[in-house]
């Protein structure tokens, strides 16, 4: 266990204990997760963790696969680590499905239309 993930139980700890459990385990299941996420980027602590760590989650491949609830749900988390965390504002909100589908169409026409212009 890394020291990212160590801190993200310790954080998430005493919010496992409180409220719905079931909900409360899955959203440290999240966290932990995306701690891992973050680790393999090369974050060590919570200090180094930001909206950009968020988004390149977001936008990988393990994230891309899931439905908008789900990645709703990790943001629901995310937001949880947060304020757990202690830090200001919330992390960047989840993109579409539609949202990225769409990203995605307009890389592959700008580099078709550079492929055809550098050929020419």
């Amino acid at each position: 266990m890394s020291k990212l993930t160590s801190q993200i139980t310790v954080l998430s700890n005493g919010y496992v204990r409180k409220g719905g459990k079931q909900n409360r385990k899955q959203q440290q299941k999240r966290m932990l997760a995306f701690g891992i996420f973050c680790s393999s980027q090369g974050a060590t602590c919570m200090g180094q963790v930001g909206a950009k760590h968020v988004i390149r989650y977001w936008k990988s491949e393990s994230m891309l696969d899931k439905s908008d609830a789900t990645r709703l749900q990790h943001y629901y988390a995310l937001k949880s680590l947060w304020g757990l965390a202690g830090k200001d504002g919330g992390p960047p909100k989840p993109f579409s499905s539609a949202a990225l589908a769409e990203a995605q169409k307009s890389r592959e026409q700008d580099e078709s239309i550079r492929v055809r212009k550098s050929s020419s």
